[in-house]
């Protein structure tokens, strides 16, 4: 593989791999600190009632292979846009 297209689908795993990080860790987070468990809303009901689910984070794991999926199919969709073959692992 040519290493600028390498480089360029490295990239592409970094990108996702913070990607993954924003949305089930650090968006939880910022929700979780807006409205913390014992958050109430109009008439002193709990936030977290009713639609309203208490989230927890999940933080990345190198050995869960959903997470791996996650990444890689992600990765590879966006190196789909550069029109770099992507490898049959990633995609």
């Amino acid at each position: 593989m040519h290493i600028h297209i390498q480089q360029i689908l490295i990239s592409c795993i970094e990108w996702q791999r913070r990607l993954f990080e924003d949305n089930f860790v650090n968006r939880i987070k910022q929700l979780l600190h807006n409205y913390q468990s014992d958050a109430t809303i109009t008439g002193g009901v709990s936030f977290w009632s009713g639609k309203n689910k208490f989230p927890k984070l999940i933080p990345f794991n190198k050995d869960d292979i959903q997470h791996l999926q996650f990444v890689g199919h992600a990765a590879a969709i966006r190196a789909k846009n550069y029109a770099i073959n992507v490898p049959v692992q990633l995609n």
